[in-house]
């Protein structure tokens, strides 16, 4: 089972960010302390904040630890929508951010499980 979620973990999160880059060439905007002009709680350069890059990373884990241990992978997700909520209330990114890295995650952990051989046994 380690073996396997390590793989996935390895192929998750490389393709969640290349999904979180494409998903920002086709929409994007600044970060709500830029448009609203705010000290965010964390400081940041201003970029485009879509989608969140924290939320999908941590998204692909969570959904590569879900497949292969349920509790487990419901704990992970709780800490990346945490993360997710924190950093909209820290000024970082809006709730829209926070639902494309999601996305992001759960598409590229599914893929990366998809892909993956099953281990015997």
């Amino acid at each position: 089972m380690y073996k396997r979620l390590i793989i996935l973990i390895v192929l998750s999160v490389p393709l969640a960010y290349l999904l979180a880059r494409l998903m920002g060439l086709f929409y994007s905007h600044e970060q709500p302390f830029a448009v609203y002009g705010f000290e965010p709680l964390i400081p940041h350069a201003i970029d485009n904040s879509f989608p969140s890059d924290h939320v999908a990373l941590g998204g692909a884990i969570a959904t590569s630890v879900l497949f292969l241990h349920r509790r487990l992978g419901l704990l992970v997700w709780l800490l990346v929508v945490s993360v997710g909520l924190l950093r909209v209330v820290a000024g970082l990114h809006y709730p829209l951010d926070i639902v494309g890295g999601v996305c992001a995650g759960i598409l590229a952990g599914m893929a990366a499980y998809v892909l993956t051989p099953k281990e015997r046994g």
